[in-house]
Order: structure tokens, then C-alpha cells, then sequence
């Protein structure tokens, strides 16, 4: 971290989930230097000057001490919860948040403590694998104005980052982000291609060919793809070291999907985490993330920093 430079905050939302107590293990391991709080949402209740449906059949009387009594309830119990997070994060901030929803309490937060980051568990819904995520970590992904710091089973390793680029704003935003997030960490800076020679039924046959020129032809626009996507990963590298990253950069030829190609390059060498951009389509960006985004925080098995553009922009600092 550069001095006077403040450490980033992430916000790490606590259910009492072994998805979420993950999450705050994680977090302390790959985030030594944020400045955590832990954010436990509890359901707000509705006030009595709305509950006009109730009051046809009960008095006030009636009504008021059981409201208070519920949202008394209510707040005990996040409050266990919060102690129970704090006590795997000592160090950590710890706050209660009411919200109609886990998922929104989270946003609020975020944007009350200026989060560089949101830090959730990824699980599925009770048996479920977790190809279907839980219904607050998909919301995040969706709607988070911060980037999502998504945690699976398993212990992060001390690898270095894999940060897919694209040229994108999305991609662009993912190396800054995990430059806030990862300050010095080594990385890697990867383009996926896939090439339009080799993965094609006309390019088979040019290289398949029993006429060399004709083979040789086809295995030059190989190579010239190839060197765009150095070019491009080298690209990305200069981004990440710009924002104080020692990078380097490396291609991986995509052929089963890009989302696959990064999760098997991370798994092989150890990442610590990939950090990839997030883009949905047109008018769904809201509600679709983009595949590669949504292949990794499905399957990967580490942990998955998602970014979008907008928000990256949008932050202060």
C-alpha cells in the first residue's frame, strides 16, 4: 500500500452460513490490508401506521406491543449473528443493517461506508450444486454498485491473480479493481481466444489440405491470431503494472469457452483469485451477467472477483 493512501473498505455480509463464515476467513487471508466491516441485515417490520389491513380486526392496543415485541426479536437476534461474525474478524467493523432484503441491506451499506468491494460466500440453495447461486449472492452480482468478491468451498491459495482483459471498459475495470483490492500482488493478465483456423470446419480443411501453400497459408493466419492476442494480454499487463501490479501477461487458446480456459489456467497455477469484468446485453445488463462472469462464479473453484464498468467509474478515488 502507498503512503497516504488509504486502504480500501469491503464490506462482508454474515448470515451465520458456513458460506458466509468462509467468506470472512477468506477475506482476512486474501485482504490483509482492507479495512473490513461485517454486515449483518435483518428484516425491518412493518410500522404500525402501515399495518391499516391489521388494525380492521385488532386495536392498537393490540397491535403496537406485538410490533415492538417482534422487531425487538428481530434486532436480538442479528445481534448474535453480528457477535458470532465478529468473533472470526476481530479486527473487523461490525454493523447491523435493516432492509427489506439481505441483498439490499448489502447495497446500502456499501454505499453508506463508500465499499471498494463486497465479499459474499457462494452456495447453492440447499442440495442444489452451485451452478444455481444462493438468491442473495445472485442479486449482488446483478445489482451491486461495487465489485463482488464471490468465495467458494476450499482455502484461497497464495498464488497470484488471473486478471482476464478483453480491452473492454468491464475488463479495464476488473485490473483496477483488483489493483485497490490486491495492491503488489503478483498477477497474470490474460487474453482467451479462440482461433477461427483451428476451431472451424473450413479452417480444418485448409489445414488439412494435401497443398502446402495452401497449409501454410492457413497456419500463418493461426500465427497472426495468435500474435494479436499477445498483443492484447501485454496490453492488459501494462494496465495492471500501471496501477501497481507486477504483472506479466499470457494468452490460453479458448476453445471449450473462455470462462473455462481462465478457471483451468487459474487452477493450474494456484490463483489466489481471477478478477474478470461483467457484461450483459443491452437493456438485461441489469439482470444478465455476462458468460464468461457467469461461468466462473458458478464453477471456478477460487475465488471470483466480478467488476462492472459504471460502478468502477462511478466510486470515488
Amino acid at each position: 500500500m502507498m503512503q497516504g493512501v488509504e486502504p480500501p473498505r469491503v464490506v462482508i455480509g454474515f448470515d451465520g452460513s458456513g458460506a458466509a463464515e468462509r467468506a470472512i476467513r477468506a477475506a482476512a487471508r486474501l485482504l490483509p490490508a482492507a479495512r473490513a466491516t461485517i454486515v449483518v441485515v435483518r428484516e425491518s417490520w412493518l410500522p404500525l401506521e402501515s399495518a391499516s389491513a391489521a388494525r380492521i380486526a385488532l386495536p392498537d392496543s393490540v397491535i403496537e406491543p406485538a410490533t415492538r415485541a417482534l422487531d425487538a426479536e428481530l434486532e436480538h437476534a442479528a445481534q448474535d449473528l453480528l457477535e458470532r461474525g465478529w468473533a472470526l474478524a476481530p479486527g473487523a467493523a461490525a454493523e447491523i443493517e435493516v432492509a427489506r432484503s439481505p441483498w439490499r441491506g448489502l447495497v446500502a451499506a456499501a454505499e453508506r461506508l463508500e465499499a471498494a468491494a463486497l465479499v459474499c460466500g457462494a452456495s447453492g440453495r440447499g442440495g442444489l450444486p452451485r451452478a444455481v447461486l444462493g438468491t442473495t449472492t445472485d442479486a449482488l452480482l446483478h445489482h451491486a454498485p461495487v465489485p463482488v468478491l464471490v468465495i467458494p468451498e476450499g482455502e484461497p491459495e497464495e498464488g497470484p491473480l488471473v486478471l482476464g482483459y478483453d480491452r473492454s471498459a468491464e475488463s479495464r475495470a476488473a485490473i483496477a479493481d483488483a489493483a485497490t483490492l490486491f495492491p503488489g500482488r503478483p498477477a497474470l493478465v490474460v487474453h482467451a481466444w479462440s482461433s477461427p483456423v483451428r476451431r472451424s470446419f473450413a479452417g480444418m480443411q485448409l489445414l488439412e489440405t494435401p497443398v502446402d501453400e495452401v497449409q501454410q497459408l492457413a497456419r500463418s493466419l493461426d500465427d497472426m491470431y495468435a500474435g494479436d492476442a499477445e498483443d492484447l494480454a501485454e496490453e492488459g499487463a501494462a494496465l495492471a503494472r500501471d496501477a501497481g501490479l507486477e504483472a506479466q501477461a499470457g494468452t490460453v487458446e479458448s476453445g471449450r469457452g473462455v470462462w473455462r480456459a481462465i478457471a483451468a489456467l487459474a487452477d493450474e497455477r494456484g490463483a489466489a483469485a481471477i478478477a474478470v469484468g461483467s457484461r450483459g446485453r443491452g437493456a438485461m445488463k441489469a439482470a444478465v451477467l455476462g458468460s464468461v462472469s457467469s461461468g466462473l462464479v458458478r464453477n471456478a473453484r477460487r475465488p471470483v472477483l466480478v467488476s462492472g464498468a459504471t460502478a468502477s467509474a462511478e466510486r470515488p478515488g
